[in-house]
């Protein structure tokens, strides 16, 4: 169709003149509408209302009215209208590093009503009747999509008019931010924040000065409304929400079909990765840990709590990262069996990240195990490969036993060439991963003893 010029009429109704309209396009039920005023470009999906051989009507969206400064009786440009590029799924989940979003974007709403899904290389857009449209990006980075997922899995409520995220962790609220901003530019959307405290454990000057560090911490322009709740600690959450149906339920879906897909398929290595990444921030937000003491052994508990259902899925997850857990269903939770390697595995891949207290917790596990100190002892082989009776020297008379070495042999830490003990690069690698954790194990006791001071 060739451009035409268009005037807003009452109730923002737009009509199309009927000389205007082919057959093509009488066959259309969803379209894309390209709009111009002066020099402000914008286009929207929207519905087609037929009318029998005459001219047809549409409703124009709120955000494109805003974007061209259009009031009722402005004239304006259409410039193109075209059927919705309805996508085909992808039969990759991953390309290149990157995660396919529409593979994973749901096809309706819970209500039952369609999502009118429109895409170009970079972008996707999505509709649905009576809701305001969203934009978001098709490719996503793994890390980036599986921690986002994993954060609005542990705090995002699950149903509602709102897509919300609330925690006590502000730093987690920015990483959150920063996270959704890679997946759609957030400054198109409309924060509401709510501060919840508790009048019995924190006052109202309190609640302030966190709201002022909440704020300062995220960068939000947003307002703080200030809500009292009184099954809160002392430090108060933050409900950062929008109000927003669409995002919320594409949000939900998608990260619904995320976790069926990571829990029922063979995961490729990319796949892992991505699975990786979603149960570390799973943990953050849902998991907690407890250290116990026992004949100089520390062994770390690690539960998560959630729905069964869910539960369950995480098990499957874990389960294809090479961890074992089990289901506990009257506590709703599932209990990680842990050991040394389990622990080291989680710290890796980032487990409790942005929760100071449990991430420190897993350190503590792994510094203080007899494993790393067992570990510890292969840095003798650092400088040259050694037999027998060097290392009785090298460790100053301390003797240690072919049963020993030759547990670290079958772990692939060392090798024995011509009565040598030589350290593999499996043990270079483990001595590197000790010394790294070691100092940050120390890091966290300084921030410890600053806060205190």
């Amino acid at each position: 169709m060739s451009e035409m010029k268009i005037k807003l009429l009452n109730n923002y109704h737009v009509v199309i003149p009927k000389g205007c309209v082919d057959c093509k396009l009488r066959r259309l039920r969803y379209v894309n509408i390209k709009v111009k005023k002066l020099r402000r470009l914008e286009e929207f999906i929207v519905k087609l209302v037929h009318r029998a051989h005459g001219p047809i009507e549409i409703v124009m969206p709120q955000f494109a009215r805003n974007k061209l400064q259009l009031n009722i009786g402005d004239v304006f440009e259409i410039l193109e209208i075209r059927a919705v590029a309805r996508p085909k799924i992808p039969s990759r989940l991953i390309r290149n590093g990157d995660v396919d979003l529409l593979f994973l974007l749901p096809v309706k709403m819970s209500n039952g009503k369609e999502i009118i899904i429109d895409y170009g290389h970079d972008y996707v857009r999505l509709w649905s009747l009576k809701c305001q449209e969203l934009r978001l990006k098709r490719f996503v980075k793994i890390d980036k999509l599986g921690k986002f997922f994993g954060l609005a899995q542990a705090e995002s409520a699950k149903s509602g008019n709102k897509f919300d995220f609330v925690n006590i962790s502000y730093k987690l609220h920015k990483e959150f931010l920063f996270l959704l901003n890679s997946l759609c530019n957030i400054k198109n959307l409309e924060f509401k924040c709510y501060l919840q405290y508790n009048p019995r454990a924190t006052s109202r000057k309190e609640a302030e000065n966190y709201a002022i560090d909440f704020l300062k911490t995220t960068g939000l322009p947003s307002e703080i409304k200030f809500v009292k709740n009184y099954g809160v600690g002392r430090i108060p959450p933050v409900d950062l929400c929008v109000f927003s149906k669409l995002l919320n339920e594409v949000m939900l879906g998608t990260l619904n079909n995320l976790r069926f897909y990571l829990s029922n398929r063979n995961l490729d290595k990319d796949e892992k990765s991505l699975a990786e990444f979603f149960v570390s921030k799973i943990l953050t937000g849902d998991g907690t840990i407890k250290v116990r003491t026992r004949e100089g052994h520390f062994t770390p508990y690690i539960k998560i709590f959630d729905l069964v259902p869910s539960l369950e899925d995480y098990k499957k997850i874990l389960s294809k990262l090479g961890i074992e857990s089990r289901i506990y269903e009257n506590e709703f939770e599932l209990r990680l069996l842990c050991n040394w390697d389990t622990a080291a595995y989680l710290y890796k891949i980032g487990a409790f990240d942005g929760h100071d207290t449990n991430r420190k917790k897993l350190l503590d596990s792994l510094v203080n195990h007899s494993k790393t100190k067992s570990l510890s002892i292969l840095k003798l082989f650092k400088a040259a490969p050694l037999n027998l009776s060097q290392i009785l020297k090298v460790s100053n008379g301390r003797h240690y036993t072919t049963y020993w070495l030759n547990n670290r042999i079958s772990e692939g830490y060392l090798k024995k060439v011509q009565n040598k003990y030589i350290l593999t690069k499996r043990g270079y690698d483990v001595l590197n991963f000790i010394q790294n954790f070691n100092k940050r194990w120390i890091k966290y006791g300084q921030r410890t003893q600053e806060n205190l001071c």
